[in-house]
């Protein structure tokens, strides 16, 4: 019924159907409306805005209440269904104070809400600031909060300092931290120099007594040779008395100081600072104790003598324990003797008048055959010998030797060259013996034809004044090694150079060769490249030869000049025709050249004009032109056909006038028949001198 009834309301969208029961009595009978959908007030700890109507599709704002936290920032919406699109239960979360604070670790039974009460404990090396309680604020934090990290546990520290142990105050003195530590003043690190700190809040090492870190300091028992009083503490300040051991005294007071550098305080020194040894003394008259040895009691001092003097027996000595060397009771020349030196020298004899001794300047005087070598005087050195003894045995007096070279003259290196002796020589470089080899040293010291010239042993070695056709300039010595310019004879050019030297063997470097070795003869060359010189022609200097070309049947004359070459170009004359040689034109305007010719390089043809029976010879020349006009020897001479005046000879002026075309006409046959007459008679003379000039 109820179904049936709502079906039949049909509410709205947003309207929903509900049913009432009018009559209790009656069941069946109900009264039906349309109610409009809202959705819950939220649960929780979620509080809705006051103007919110929990319509379907309006969004609402809301608040949680205190001690609870938003877990969105946005509203929250009634959907179609008449639900919130978010769990109201979730919206407000309850606020939680965190697990620690800094080094304080809040104890995991408690809920850590707002107003509540924890207790705490700290990490390894901390402990409580205060009470080991705290209360949660409605912000999320601890009520002590807002201090430092360090608001709820402060570290363990361990003290500034153990006994005389001062630790650094650059260190934090925290659980674990290994701090460096000095020693006050008389004391120094037991061990290392640095200590950890313990959980306990002392150092690792503070359990034992308070010399734990640090110990007093003792200065030693000894020093070198001297030992110190056993009733002495020997501590830092502290002033003892000492005693030397055997063989040795007090320096100066017997007692000292300990520094705080754990010395005495003359230990800076050397080992002998409080205690001096007996030391025998540093020299013996002439004689020095070596200063490598410790001139001590019982020692074996070497010893060296002063300047002028030497060790008399061994060079070694004892010291004794009276301080004094076992020889010195002797006299002062105990250990060294005076050095002396010898009586002579080679063929050096010392004054006897002179002592001889080190350091003594003496004359001397030498042997027959024998002078000083420089100053009659030397010194005795300390060595024992005279100061120029260390050269040869010739030292301070020298033989009389005669020189080593006279002139060009230079005497053998293996004879002695002193008095009376008789010694060969060799010439120098371009000089030979002018008589014997040999010569003899006279007592003047000079050998015995040392009285003539320079050239008085060796005389020059001279080339001859000409070679063959070679004639050697007069202005040249011709002495060896020089280099001469020469001139040929006529018919002969220079073979090479025109300079030659002179050798020493007396001849020109080139004399070796055959008599022509400087001069050649002049003569014209032999090879024809395209023809043949007569075999009977040898190509001397102005000898008449003739010639053949390959390509013809005509002899040419030719004559051999003085500069060796032929009075005609025999290349050109025989150039052989084809396409790489140069040729002469073969046809003529108005003119025939003879069948026969190829106008080849010097080829002589001769031609034909159409308006003459006489025949012109012509020559092909090496440029590839004719030696004469052809175009100008065939000019025709009629009214149709004039030759251009540009073949006329240069510099020719020809004036002609006429006021009517026939007087012009008739002018102009005048000029190219006198000009073709002109050049007719200066090619006929070209030609008789050519052929004048090939008779040569």
């Amino acid at each position: 019924m109820k179904n049936r009834l709502c079906s039949q309301l049909n509410c709205q969208p947003g309207f929903i159907c509900v049913t009432t029961v009018e009559d209790c009595a009656n069941l069946n009978y109900y009264k039906v409306a349309c109610q409009e959908i809202l959705c819950p007030v939220p649960v929780g700890n979620a509080v809705l805005s006051s103007t919110c109507s929990r319509k379907i599709g309006v969004s609402c704002p809301f608040s949680c209440t205190e001690g609870h936290l938003s877990t969105t920032v946005d509203n929250i919406r009634c959907t179609s269904n008449g639900t919130w699109n978010l769990s109201p239960t979730t919206l407000c979360l309850p606020i939680v104070c965190p697990k620690s604070v800094g080094n304080a670790v809040i104890s995991p039974n408690c809920s850590r809400m707002v107003g509540k009460s924890c207790t705490y404990s700290c990490t390894h090396g901390y402990i409580p600031k205060a009470s080991n309680s705290v209360v949660c604020t409605s912000e999320g934090s601890w009520e002590m909060d807002m201090m430092d990290n360090d608001t709820l546990c402060s570290p363990i520290v361990c003290p500034k300092s153990v006994g005389n142990a001062v630790i650094s105050p650059n260190c934090s003195r925290m659980v674990g931290k290994s701090c460096t530590y000095s020693c006050t003043h008389g004391y120094i690190p037991k061990a290392s120099n640095s200590v950890v700190c313990t959980s306990e809040g002392s150092w690792e090492m503070d359990m034992m007594d308070n010399d734990t870190l640090c110990s007093p300091i003792v200065c030693p028992k000894s020093v070198g040779n001297a030992v110190i009083s056993p009733n002495c503490s020997r501590m830092v300040g502290k002033s003892c008395t000492y005693s030397c051991t055997h063989g040795y005294i007090p320096k100066a007071s017997n007692s000292v100081v300990c520094t705080s550098e754990g010395s005495w305080e003359m230990d800076m020194m050397d080992n002998d600072t409080l205690c001096s040894p007996i030391v025998c003394p540093k020299s013996v008259g002439n004689a020095v104790i070596s200063p490598n040895c410790s001139r001590m009691v019982g020692k074996s001092c070497t010893y060296s003598c002063t300047h002028g003097y030497i060790p008399k027996a061994s060079n070694s000595v004892v010291c004794t324990s009276e301080g004094s060397w076992e020889m010195d009771m002797m006299d002062n020349d105990t250990l060294c003797s005076p050095i002396v030196c010898p009586k002579s020298v080679g063929n050096a004899v010392i004054s006897p008048n002179c002592s001889r001794m080190v350091g003594k300047s003496c004359t001397y005087s030498c042997t027959h055959g024998y002078i000083p070598k420089a100053s009659n005087s030397v010194v005795c050195t300390s060595e024992g010998s005279w100061e120029m003894d260390m050269m040869d045995n010739d030292t301070l007096c020298s033989p009389i030797v005669c020189p080593k070279s006279v002139g060009n003259a230079v005497i053998s290196p293996n004879c002695s060259r002193m008095v009376g002796k008789s010694c060969t020589y060799s010439c120098t470089h371009g000089y030979i013996p002018k008589a014997s080899n040999s010569v003899v040293c006279t007592s003047e010291g000079s050998w015995e034809m040392d009285m003539m010239d320079n050239d008085t042993l060796c005389s020059p070695i001279v080339c001859p004044k000409s070679v063959d056709n070679a004639v050697i300039s007069p202005n040249c010595s011709r002495m060896v090694g020089k280099s001469c310019t020469y001139s040929c004879t006529h018919g002969y050019i220079s073979k090479a150079s025109n300079s030659v030297v002179c050798t020493s063997e007396g001849s020109w470097e080139m004399d070796m060769m055959d008599n022509d070795t400087l001069c050649s003869l002049i003569h014209c060359p032999l090879d024809v490249i395209n023809g043949n010189i007569s075999s009977s022609c040898r190509g001397l200097i102005g000898e008449k030869c003739y010639m053949i070309c390959d390509n013809s049947v005509n002899t040419v004359n030719i004559v051999c000049l003085s500069t060796g070459s032929w009075n005609k170009d025999t290349t050109a004359i025989c150039s052989l025709k084809n396409e790489s040689v140069r040729h002469c034109p073969l046809d003529v305007i108005n003119g025939d050249i003879s069948s026969s010719c190829q106008g080849l390089i010097g080829e002589k043809c001769y031609m034909i004009c159409d308006n003459s029976v006489n025949t012109v010879n012509i020559v092909c020349l090496s440029s590839g032109s004719w030696d004469k006009d052809t175009t100008a020897i065939c000019c025709l001479k009629n009214e149709s056909e004039i030759c251009s005046l540009e073949t006329s000879r240069p510099n020719m002026t020809f004036l002609y006038a006429g006021t009517s075309v026939a007087g012009t006409l008739i002018v102009v046959i005048i000029i190219v028949g006198v000009t073709c007459l002109i050049k007719r008679r200066n090619d006929t003379t070209r030609y008789k001198y050519f052929f004048q000039r090939a008779q040569i």
